[in-house]
């Protein structure tokens, strides 16, 4: 597990707030709240599920500590901040569950997309391969440089009965 997207996270919460104890002191804090959100979209998107679970996390703690009042205690005042309270945390750990899931599944699609890749330009180098040596060596060449290993091919010769080294780099 990495840790820097989830610090990457919190400090995106901690922008979050101060960007509105300064900016936005004057209105709603249900104006903040919706901040809050989109930085936990944001942590979904670049950095994954882990992170955006942690940012919706962090964004209640810090919304009900520094702009529902009573400030700076965990405790809401008035009912009406009890349900937007409850609200943004459902929806910022909805939200950020769904963005994180997505990037997870567009970083596993671009793995995929590459392994496909290599595969194609493997099966293209061998199309006009002619004989085994050809084949071994265009074999080697892929391995190599798909694994980043140096390498050799030995094969048995059927009409000595030892082996062979076919193909080398």
């Amino acid at each position: 597990m990495k840790i820097l997207p989830y610090f990457t996270a919190l400090a995106v919460i901690v922008a979050v707030t101060a960007l509105g104890k300064w900016v936005l002191p004057s209105y709603d804090p249900s104006a903040v709240a919706v901040v809050y959100v989109l930085s936990v979209v944001l942590a979904g998107l670049l950095w994954g599920q882990g992170p955006a679970v942690l940012a919706a996390v962090g964004s209640i703690v810090a919304f009900d500590y520094f702009f529902v009042p009573p400030t700076g205690t965990l405790a809401i005042g008035r009912q009406s901040f009890v349900i937007t309270s409850v609200a943004l945390f459902l929806v910022a750990l909805a939200v950020g569950n769904v963005t994180g899931r997505l990037a997870d599944h567009v970083r596993a699609l671009r793995e995929r997309e590459a392994e496909t890749l290599a595969l194609y330009e493997f099966t293209r180098s061998l199309a006009p391969a002619r004989g085994i040596t050809e084949i071994s060596k265009t074999a080697l060449r892929q391995i190599e440089y798909s694994f980043h290993v140096r390498g050799s091919i030995a094969l048995l010769d059927a009409g000595r009965g030892s082996p062979g080294i076919l193909a080398t780099p």
